[in-house]
């Protein structure tokens, strides 16, 4: 009789743990998946503001050009504050799950070539507009990469301190998207992390202060510049 209750107590634990452990490889699944669809509908905000930026170009001709640049500054704001809260979404996901996750890496392909489409017309409107904000194409590599994680967080602090003034385009070198694979070409990264401020190359780390004084060089006025 006791070992009929005691196989009816482990078949029931049996069943409770069954079923815990299922709601719980659900509930992450699905959280996984509304991660997902988070990041979708932000990469397509950044999207619309980038074709956005695209229109305003093909009608600066035609229109006075102080007005135009007045516009495309604003717009410039907005990609640099939709290209962040982007940027810190995937950066959320990469470190809360696994980084062969096929839909995530799919997704981040599609990033990445939303992130240089973004730079790249940030850099256009700057040009055009003598525009004052900075920006840095940040190369990074999660497999061959020493001081990654402190070039990361000397970046973030920087781009704390200067807020939309900054805007910074981390590019993971391991994905192998061609745009990236060209900017590297172009730019003649050959190690990790490589930073290019401004359009210049930097092609190793670079520390606090370093930065701050090739930004401060670029754009005096800005807080950090003393």
């Amino acid at each position: 009789m006791d070992k009929m209750v005691n196989l009816n107590i482990f078949v029931k634990t049996a069943i409770i743990t069954t079923l815990i452990f299922g709601v719980g490889v659900w509930t992450g699944l699905w959280l996984g998946d509304e991660k997902i669809t988070s990041l979708e509908s932000t990469m397509n905000s950044l999207q619309d503001d980038i074709n956005n930026a695209e229109l305003q170009f093909l009608m600066f001709d035609a229109l006075e050009k102080n007005a135009s640049c007045n516009y495309m500054i604003q717009t410039a704001n907005s990609l640099g504050e939709e290209s962040g809260k982007l940027a810190s979404e995937v950066e959320k996901y990469e470190n809360t799950q696994k980084i062969d996750d096929a839909a995530f890496y799919i997704l981040k392909r599609k990033y990445t070539n939303t992130l240089i489409r973004d730079w790249l017309t940030l850099e256009k409107i700057k040009r055009t507009c003598n525009g004052s904000y900075s920006t840095i194409l940040y190369f990074y590599s999660n497999k061959q990469c020493d001081k990654c994680e402190d070039q990361g967080i000397i970046l973030t602090y920087l781009k704390e301190k200067l807020d939309n003034e900054l805007l910074v385009f981390a590019l993971d070198a391991d994905m192998g998207v061609a745009a990236v694979d060209a900017l590297r070409d172009s730019f003649g990264i050959t190690a990790y992390p490589s930073t290019v401020i401004n359009g210049k190359v930097h092609n190793s780390f670079i520390d606090k202060e370093d930065a701050t004084k090739e930004l401060c060089e670029f754009n005096s006025d800005f807080a950090i510049c003393s």
